[in-house]
């Protein structure tokens, strides 16, 4: 048998290969950011100036905008939010198998190496014909052990472009995780300012009644003296009791709020779990920067941003499949029906070579492919365009709901004055005998209307602030990121 072995002739064969993918270049387009400025504009309407208690200014906005509230148990609830919350748990996750998914695509840059081993009984029929196996009537036992490999010279950047839409989807997912954050966060304060605002409610009703009380023990003395009648007696108790009945739907309410807190905290609901809180305020500068400041703060716009990189990347894969595939395979084999020469140089088999594959003709496909993935890119550019506009828009009316609910709060806050010494005028009109009990109820009535009224107004202007900060991405920082690094440490250093 004639010895072949590999040598300089099949080296010489593959260098005219390795010049050509020297030359080679990666194909499709390449990702350009978008000019978005049609669509937030160079500032805000008006440029918002100073409200009644509050001033804006073009400063970026606070990174931890919840601290100033001053409240620390509110700070310490933000924290356990990050830490357990299993929206977020789940969305570190995605950040995990994003960066699996990167590391499986650039994976396909480098060559394969399979082993394989098998022992194989063959035989042949006395009339059969087989070219490849035992002579008619034989058996034999082969013997094969060895191993392929194989390499795709990433010629026209398929692979490039792949592993180029992976590492901006991992990109993406980073920001869908800030994302969640934000939103949880601002759920979080929400819910927060809910519990407090009820508890002033509360607060608010029990000195009420205490009020309504003294009416009734008043009209119940004048009532036993003769100089008041039953009916008048029947009216003070029928407001005290519509009064009381407010309670058991506000102490539901306030249930309810600190029970979503638990949940998102990741805990089940109980009571009393949380803390005495702060009376909150109104913060007194807010920063809000300007409108092209949310093409970098917002996560949902840069998460649709990364999307729409990683959508361009997969124009240029999708084009590089109408282009040749140029692979160098190779494999060698002990194979022999002798047990006992099986690794030696006379049972190797081996082959070694380029393999050139042209997409001659497909009926259009491979041309369709990229048409698709063409138009996925332009629908996601116009998903961004769109969520920035939205994300302009939110920050707009917040703006201007912050403002114009100061103005309410102003004004509800002199007609509570009012119905506060209204309510004492009546009462002394009443108790000199004056005054009518009708009109002593009726400013009573007032009072408590006027009173939850400003305790609500004041709720939404606390509101206004948390959607304002959602809207313009929760400032820079973003609590839990030591987390997500820690827990995708290993993909950080695989990039």
């Amino acid at each position: 048998m004639r010895k072949n072995r590999p040598g300089w002739s099949m080296l010489l064969m593959l260098l005219p290969v390795l010049l050509f993918v020297g030359g080679c270049s990666v194909v499709g387009p390449d990702y350009q950011t978008p000019d978005l400025t049609k669509a937030h504009g160079a500032g805000w309407l008006g440029q918002p100036g100073a409200g009644e208690r509050t001033s804006f200014s073009m400063d970026a906005p606070v990174a931890r905008w919840w601290e100033q509230f001053d409240d620390p148990e509110l700070t310490r609830l933000v924290g356990e939010v990050v830490e357990a919350n299993l929206d977020l748990s789940k969305a570190r996750e995605r950040i995990v198998e994003a960066g699996l998914r990167r590391r499986l695509t650039g994976a396909d840059r480098m060559p394969y190496v399979n082993l394989d081993g098998k022992i194989v009984q063959a035989g042949t029929g006395e009339k059969a014909v087989n070219r490849e196996g035992p002579s008619p009537g034989e058996e034999a036992t082969l013997f094969s052990a060895g191993g392929f490999s194989g390499w795709e010279l990433d010629l026209w950047g398929r692979v490039a472009r792949l592993v180029e839409a992976a590492n901006r989807s991992y990109e993406a997912e980073l920001e869908t995780y800030r994302y969640v954050s934000v939103s949880l966060t601002a759920e979080l304060v929400l819910a927060y300012i809910d519990v407090r605002t009820l508890e002033e409610r509360l607060g608010a009703l029990e000195k009420n009644i205490e009020l309504l009380t003294k009416s009734l023990e008043l009209v119940e003395l004048r009532y036993r003296t003769g100089t008041s009648t039953e009916l008048e007696v029947k009216q003070i108790r029928r407001q005290l009791n519509q009064t009381r009945a407010l309670g058991p739907e506000l102490r539901r309410a306030r249930s309810v709020a600190a029970n979503t807190i638990a949940i998102l905290r990741g805990q089940v609901p109980a009571e009393n779990h949380l803390a005495e809180g702060t009376h909150m305020h109104v913060p007194e500068m807010m920063g809000i920067g300007l409108p092209v400041d949310l093409l970098t703060r917002r996560a949902d716009v840069r998460r649709l941003e990364r999307q729409y990189a990683a959508a361009v990347a997969m124009i240029g894969s999708a084009k590089a499949d109408k282009y040749p595939r140029l692979s160098i395979t190779g494999s060698i084999y002990f194979q022999t029906d002798d047990l006992g020469i099986l690794f030696q140089p006379e049972s190797i088999v081996y082959s070694l070579g380029p393999r050139l594959s042209f997409p001659l003709f497909d009926a259009g496909k491979l041309q369709t492919k990229v048409e698709i993935r063409g138009s996925q890119a332009e629908q996601a550019r116009l998903e961004l365009e769109k969520t920035l506009l939205t994300a302009v828009g939110e920050v707009e009316n917040s703006v201007v709901g912050i403002v114009h609910n100061q103005e309410r709060v102003g004004f509800l806050g002199a007609a509570l004055e009012n119905a506060i010494r209204s309510v004492r005028l009546a009462d002394q009109l009443y108790r000199i005998g004056l005054g009518s009990l009708f009109e002593l109820i009726d400013a009573q009535r007032e009072q408590i209307k006027v009173q939850d009224e400003l305790i609500l107004a004041k709720q939404f202007e606390l509101g206004e602030i948390v959607r304002l900060y959602r809207a313009l991405g929760g400032g820079w920082d973003v609590p839990g990121r030591k987390i997500v690094k820690k827990r995708t440490q290993g993909e950080e250093r695989n990039e």
